[in-house]
């Protein structure tokens, strides 16, 4: 992997590969041999990733991680889909396992598109479905992510994201991480007009929430600052020396758990 970094790391990739068969013929490579050099074309050419891809004899998941992860940095509606037919692919494999990473691979493909929240929540669904275990917080705090970046044309994006938020409330697995209260806040944020009354009052009850559970990082102050009125935002964070309010100041049991 060291060999592979910098200008041309695909086509170095290739080449390591033919001077290793060309040294010993013979040998069978590790599936992380052909990982590793699949992980360098890939940042560098998607479509040359797929080439190589379909020449690795018994691919294992982080194979098929790796080039859904090239797919979802297209940031388009063909990778999104492409990223899902290689998830499916890997779902039929009777020699690979589905992983965590392999889940969150699939829902960053979804986040630049328009309907990235309803996406995202089928994708989810299917999961919990299948593969309930495997399941983690940050598969969730993705699919929140994608609700708030959502445009606000989106009228599917808030009702998605509270739904995700009350399954992480109810959930016996799953506990709601510092991310978990940042995005929901962006998402409240964006798509709750501001002269909406019901908007001061959901920032509020879920900085609280962030606060009891420890769970303020500088991402979930840095949310609600932005997302509130002086009064209001003064109001909370009252704890401030001097009258002053910043990060710093704020006690250290919110901050517990991040």
């Amino acid at each position: 992997s060291n060999v592979l970094e910098g200008k041309d790391a695909d086509a170095k990739a290739i080449y390591l590969l033919r001077e290793i068969r060309s040294a010993n013929p013979s040998a069978r490579l590790d599936v992380a041999v052909y990982n590793a050099i699949l992980k360098n074309i890939a940042s560098a050419n998607r479509e040359r990733a797929e080439e190589f891809f379909s020449t690795i004899p018994e691919r294992s998941t982080a194979s098929y991680s790796i080039l859904i992860s090239a797919c979802g940095r297209l940031g388009t509606e063909e990778g999104a889909n492409r990223g899902l037919e290689l998830f499916d692919e890997l779902d039929d494999s009777s020699n690979t396992t589905i992983d965590a990473a392999v889940i969150a691979h699939v829902l960053l493909c979804q986040l630049k598109l328009k309907d990235s929240p309803i996406r995202a929540k089928s994708f989810l669904e299917k999961i919990e479905s299948r593969y309930p275990n495997t399941v983690q917080a940050r598969h969730y705090n993705i699919a929140l992510q994608a609700c708030a970046e959502a445009d606000t044309s989106c009228a599917e994006a808030l009702p998605i994201a509270m739904d995700i938020f009350n399954k992480i409330e109810t959930s016996d697995t799953v506990t709601a991480t510092d991310a978990t209260y940042s995005n929901l806040l962006k998402v409240l944020a964006r798509h709750i007009p501001a002269d909406d009354k019901r908007r001061t009052a959901l920032l509020s009850g879920i900085f609280k929430k962030a606060a009891k559970r420890g769970c303020v990082s500088f991402f979930v102050y840095d949310a609600f600052r932005k997302a509130t009125n002086p009064s209001v935002y003064k109001r909370i964070l009252k704890h401030g020396r001097g009258g002053k309010v910043s990060y710093s100041n704020i006690p250290q049991e919110w901050k517990r758990s991040c």
